[in-house]
């Protein structure tokens, strides 16, 4: 039987030549961060030279600013210098997600493919949360060209492709952003009659009223006598499966009673929803959107009845004081969020195809 020649699926014209296996720690020095008895979070200080953790490449991209991240003096700084990150070093998840990396050479994206982070997981350690250690990574074996032009033309292609993916995520960012300051500044605050930013053809102050005043609130029901079907079922977390009954032909809004019960859905009918799950349906005049987008300013664990697991009943919920003004403002302001909505959707399934973008490219273009 022939053996199979080790050349990519898709390569650059004027490259040819098979590929060959080398393992990692022959052609990298591999190290660890500082231990927990060199560094602790008593020494990290407001504002100095930023640290990495697995925490802030969770995507596979190092941050660009230091706002967020853990930072510490210049005197330790210089004290930790064996573990600068310098320009070119690749970033690894010790322990957890050991399958993580985190940029800078163009070698970077052969540690991104499927083979190789299959490969470091399986070679994990650890009962209960995969580990790796430096031995580990160095007998990582890659399948590689030598030709540093080619290495650097792949190495270009993927930087151009994440720089868009980053960008990307950045774009959906800012509308998230803007979207929260919206809602900040488009529903009243506490002891507030009117918003701060109103759509100019409206004037007057807002009603008060309560949540059982402008909707009717409902019990969610177990599903598991319902045969299988195209009617999607909710639960707190979202969506669990499709069976072939009803709770509701009305649109609502479904609210956590117990576990998750500061995430508010819309939901869209038909749909069932399970016993750890209410759904409100809006009374005549009143808006579902603009009461969806209500439900996400309210700060809902502030009326959790619990000491355990968090929980809400009927009474709490509908007693819940809120504002509303006439259904025309209502309808508008439902109608902008809803925008804001569709735009993030919008931009999230175009980072979505960017990611399945890459991901093919890195199967067709390495070996």
């Amino acid at each position: 039987m022939e053996e199979k020649k080790l050349v990519p699926k898709r390569r650059f014209e004027g490259f040819d030549g098979e590929w060959e296996k080398e393992y990692l720690g022959n052609i990298s020095d591999i190290k660890t961060g500082p231990f927990g008895s060199s560094l602790h979070a008593k020494d990290y200080v407001k504002s100095g030279v930023p640290i990495i953790t697995t925490e802030h490449f969770k995507e596979g991209f190092l941050p660009v600013e230091a706002h967020g991240l853990p930072q510490v003096s210049s005197e330790d700084y210089s004290r930790l210098s064996a573990y600068r990150l310098l320009k070119d070093d690749i970033v690894f998840s010790r322990v957890g997600s050991v399958d993580i990396n985190a940029l800078t050479t163009q070698n970077q994206n052969l540690l991104d493919t499927k083979k190789v982070k299959n490969d470091v997981v399986t070679r994990a350690v650890g009962q209960t949360m995969p580990s790796i250690n430096t031995e580990i990574l160095k007998r990582t074996e890659l399948t590689m060209i030598n030709a540093i032009n080619e290495q650097q033309k792949i190495g270009k292609f993927f930087k151009v492709l994440d720089e868009r993916i980053a960008n990307q995520e950045r774009k959906i960012d800012k509308v998230k952003a803007l979207k929260e300051a919206y809602l900040t500044e488009m529903f009243p605050q506490e002891d507030e009659t009117v918003p701060k930013r109103r759509f100019g053809e409206f004037e007057g102050e807002w009603v008060e009223s309560t949540i059982k005043d402008t909707t009717e609130i409902n019990s969610g029901m177990d599903y598991k006598h319902l045969k299988f079907g195209n009617i999607p079922v909710y639960g707190t977390g979202g969506y669990m499966l499709s069976v072939n009954d009803q709770l509701s032909t009305s649109d609502g809004i479904g609210i956590g009673r117990k576990g998750t019960i500061d995430k508010p859905q819309f939901l869209k009918a038909p749909f069932w929803t399970v016993d750890t799950l209410f759904y409100m349906i809006p009374k005549k005049d009143y808006d579902i959107y603009y009461l969806y987008y209500l439900c996400n300013t309210i700060k809902w664990r502030k009326y959790d009845e619990s000491t355990g697991v968090p929980s809400l009943s009927k009474d709490t919920i509908g007693n819940i004081s809120i504002m509303t003004p006439i259904i025309e403002e209502q309808q508008k302001i439902g109608k902008f969020f809803k925008n804001l909505d569709n735009q993030i959707a919008t931009e999230e399934a175009k980072l979505e195809k960017l990611k399945k973008m890459k991901a093919a490219y890195l199967e067709e273009m390495f070996v």
